[in-house]
């Protein structure tokens, strides 16, 4: 049978990209307009490098950062009542970004200068010399100002940069949003909620999840010395994605250290008008760079993929072991709807997993999620009883009004059974 005629694109499909573009530069224009206005008065208000955390090998590291008007926002916002929680939310998203900013970057004896992007961000690939390899572990990397000059601000920082040990057995890429965080992303009102009406101590980990994903990073044999190294040495890397704006960043920062996370790279996303569209859009695809990026920086290691099921990380994760056959070690999702609409999808998910040789496990909760990793040797047995006390500790401290089931699944059967 012949193959049909591909339809040609409609008109918004022709003239979309066009005014994407032009809607864009109008935007940079008003942005650069605003810049030479604030730096024809001397740059009266304050700015801030935003440090975020970098990754990379002992030869070569990723310096990220952003450089924007300071919002004055407290570093400890978990003692905040509700009125302050939201204008400290407003305070985050309203950005104002300083292009082309001028920093300094050192390590040791050696220094750089990275020039900001248009949107204020900075991403610096820093070659290091052989006489200057750095050791395995986390490490920190001094931001310093240059340009544009201010009178008053946080224009020094400290990145902190990870170079992953050769010690390493696997790596974990990780969703945060219905993943790690309860959200409810798939309820415009309740991620409003969470988004800006929740500090930091009042957001929900799913529970158990920061004792599994230390037993991750941790390993097996883990058990056999019960110590984390500060440095992360000796320990697996994780990191994180998310289709949250870089704006929160500081906040889950706070969320991450609040609950014993393991401290890992994050990458957010930049909210508002690009050539691609408007951000957000209800589209997830914008993960896969990231995860393409850092399988690409450690090709030499496998890495373990976790999402859930509520948006579209099982397919997003299926497209990534096709790109990189054999280096995904396992999937892990967890199942997040209860009604039961994802299921068809779920199954089909696993059954190509299955065709790429791919362990995959929709999991219940995090007690079944460390089941299969310990059966597959990534975590010790002896680490399951330590995530089933944290999982019926957070059980336990949870708010009276919140539902424990709300964002876990029922005891249907698993698609991947």
């Amino acid at each position: 049978m012949p193959t049909p005629p591909e339809r040609a694109p409609g008109l918004w499909q022709r003239v979309q990209p066009r005014l994407l573009k032009a809607a864009n530069r109008v935007e940079d224009a008003f942005d650069a307009a605003r810049y030479r206005f604030h730096a024809g008065r001397g740059w009266r208000i304050p700015i801030r490098i935003l440090p975020y955390r970098g990754f990379g090998t002992p030869q070569r590291m990723l310096v990220r950062g952003r450089v924007v008007r300071d919002r004055d926002i407290p570093d400890d916002t978990s003692q905040q009542g509700t009125l302050g929680t939201l204008m400290t939310s407003v305070r985050r998203y309203a950005t104002h970004e300083i292009p082309r900013a001028k920093v300094r970057v050192r390590h040791g004896s050696e220094d750089r200068i990275a020039t900001s992007d248009q949107e204020g961000f900075l991403g610096f690939w820093w070659e290091v010399q052989p006489e200057h390899t750095t050791a395995a572990g986390w490490l920190e990397v001094d931001l310093e100002l240059v340009e544009p000059r201010v009178r008053s601000g946080q224009f020094r920082a400290k990145a902190d940069v990870l170079v992953v040990p050769p010690t390493a057995r696997f790596g974990v890429i990780s969703d945060i949003d219905d993943t790690i965080l309860q959200m409810g992303a798939r309820s415009l009102l309740r991620k409003f909620r969470g988004l800006f009406l929740l500090n930091a101590r009042q957001r929900l980990p799913f529970e158990g999840v920061a004792a599994l994903y230390r037993a991750l990073e941790e390993g097996k044999g883990a058990a056999s010395t019960g110590a984390r190294s500060p440095d992360g040495a000796s320990h697996n890397p994780i990191f994180y994605v998310s289709s949250s704006p870089w704006n929160v960043y500081e906040h889950l920062l706070e969320f991450f250290a609040l609950h014993d996370l393991p401290k890992g790279p994050l990458f957010l996303r930049d909210w508002g008008l690009t050539e691609k569209g408007f951000a957000p859009d209800g589209r997830h695809e914008h993960k896969l760079d990231p995860i393409h990026l850092v399988l690409d920086v450690y090709p030499e290691l496998p890495f373990i993929l976790i999402g859930d099921s509520g948006q579209q990380d099982a397919e997003l994760y299926e497209q990534v072991c096709r790109s990189h056959p054999g280096r995904i070690a396992a999937v892990y999702i967890r199942d997040v709807v209860k009604s039961g609409k994802r299921d068809p999808a779920m199954k089909r998910v696993a059954a190509n997993m299955k065709e790429l040789g791919v362990p995959f496990c929709l999991a219940k909760d995090s007690e079944a999620a460390a089941q299969h990793a310990a059966s597959l040797g990534f975590i010790s047995w002896g680490k399951i009883e330590e995530i089933v006390e944290e999982r019926d500790r957070d059980r336990d401290g949870m708010p009276d009004d919140v539902d424990p089931d709300d964002n876990t699944p029922d005891s249907r059967p698993s698609p991947g059974e």
